[in-house]
């Protein structure tokens, strides 16, 4: 009986010592970007509904590969509410594009599900979003540095 639980007991050992070395070893390391807004565009498609173009650089300053799971926007109005807005896909970011001129070119390509930010790159993305607001409001939204 002995003879089977020492082989065993080694074997729990080393895999919890692997793990414990993993963990230490990534304990000063988080997993989180670093954003800056590069330029914001913004166009009245109906009254109290804009879209808003959002070009920006995102930086993975990690030693870990970040993997975009999910993508939402938030907006602060003037007046201290958060407004969450609408999301819209590459296709449809491109037609709207084309359709709206005054918005402009697309310059870079759009942040999706799946996109991958390997460690110590910086990457530039843009976000198409609708939200319920007036384009008053979207131009007079609190601004962060």
């Amino acid at each position: 009986m002995k003879e089977k639980l020492v082989p065993g007991f080694i074997a729990v050992l080393l895999v919890g010592g692997l793990i414990g070395a993993i963990l230490y070893h990534t304990r000063n390391n988080p997993v989180q970007l670093k954003g800056q807004i590069l330029k914001v565009r913004s166009q009245t498609i109906e009254p109290g509904s804009t879209v808003v173009i959002i070009d920006f650089r995102v930086s993975n300053p990690s030693l870990q590969q970040f993997l975009v799971r999910d993508v939402a926007v938030k907006m602060d109005k003037a007046d201290g509410r958060t407004i969450e807005g609408e999301v819209f896909s590459e296709v449809d970011a491109q037609r709207l594009l084309n359709f709206y001129q005054t918005l402009g070119e697309k310059y870079n390509q759009t942040l999706i599900v799946r996109d991958k930010i390997d460690p110590g790159v910086s990457i530039d993305r843009m976000l198409a979003v609708r939200f319920s607001a007036s384009d008053e409001e979207v131009q007079n939204r609190k601004a962060y540095d």
